[in-house]
């Protein structure tokens, strides 16, 4: 391909007045010429410039080092991305626990307007199912497609695959962002700059979790052992913000103080607290490496001997940062 841009393409450029802004919101293809402009979301230190500036150089720039130049400057930092989930998304939707809504009822009360909102990292849409009944509008985005395609849907959720940190939102959109169980996977520093972005004036963010499951005092130190002992070491880095609350977590708003606590409470069976574990993401990285053995086999195994009711009383407390954005 040459330097030199096509008439067709040239003719487009110049006459094209609604053309957007490509360092405003994202760098889009120009008409059908996908050849020449790539589409995907501009680098946060090039949003500042101005619409003429863009003209200027869109006319001089030779066309196909466009997306070159910009994805070498902002991705070649940008932490990779972790999915963790894609390969036991069926279980993931079938076994994870579902939160109060006492919880969101909290969260609900900080919010000057309930239009839009976004639930990043959402993937089943778990949480989105719940916004979505206080919401006019959810858009929620994961970066497993398999994770997705469990999801259930309705009439005013929108669903996407993109990456938590870069997307193709535009500045300002929405009244909340909520990220549940699933911030430490992020890029947080450039997560932290694209939800100032895209987060309205004084809009709300929050991110929460939960942590290691109770049962009762003789099934308790079972699992403790098994988290620690058994899959300690195949946990991601990632996991020392759960185990520490989120209490580490580069949180750049205005943090709001929270007076209540919340917790799950939820009743299993014995296969349905099998499943719960099948879905963590040491449990699949043990496998890996262990020749597809199952740690949890013998986890239930052990449990079970302590199981003496059809089903159990499992609670798991959730610990949450709230922020509004100063901006």
């Amino acid at each position: 391909m040459s330097g030199k841009i096509p008439d067709k393409v040239q003719n487009n450029i110049d006459e094209r007045t609604e053309i957007q802004n490509p360092f405003n919101d994202k760098i889009l293809h120009i008409n059908d010429e996908r050849r020449y402009l790539l589409t995907f979301p501009a680098p946060l230190f090039l949003r500042s410039h101005s619409q003429k500036v863009i003209n200027r150089r869109i006319n001089s720039i030779n066309i196909k080092w466009i997306p070159i130049i910009f994805l070498g400057s902002y991705f070649c930092n940008m932490k990779k991305d972790l999915d963790r989930f894609s390969h036991q998304s069926k279980a993931y939707k079938d076994y994870r626990p579902t939160y109060p809504e006492e919880l969101f009822k909290y969260i609900y009360s900080f919010c000057n307007a309930r239009n839009t909102c976004w639930d990043c990292g959402t993937g089943n849409g778990q949480v989105a199912i719940v916004l979505s009944k206080s919401f006019a509008h959810v858009f929620a985005s994961d970066i497993s497609k398999q994770q997705i395609q469990h999801a259930v849907h309705r009439d005013n959720i929108e669903y996407s695959v993109q990456r938590a940190e870069q997307t193709s939102f535009v500045s300002d959109s929405f009244d909340l962002i909520t990220v549940a169980q699933a911030v430490h996977w992020f890029d947080l520093e450039a997560f932290n700059h694209e939800v100032q972005r895209v987060l309205k004036p004084n809009g709300i963010i929050a991110i929460w979790g939960y942590g290691l499951l109770r049962i009762n005092s003789e099934i308790d130190p079972i699992i403790l052992h098994f988290y620690n002992n058994i899959i300690g070491a195949y946990w991601d880095k990632e996991r020392d913000y759960i185990d520490l609350k989120y209490s580490t977590i580069p949180f750049n708003f205005n943090e709001i103080h929270i007076k209540d606590t919340f917790k799950i409470e939820t009743s299993w069976t014995l296969l349905e607290l099998e499943g719960y574990f099948n879905s963590w993401s040491s449990v699949q990285n043990f496998m890996k490496k262990n020749n597809g053995q199952n740690p949890v086999d013998q986890l239930i195994k052990d449990i079970s001997l302590k199981w003496n009711t059809p089903r159990q009383k499992i609670t798991f407390p959730i610990f949450m940062r709230l922020g509004r954005n100063a901006k």
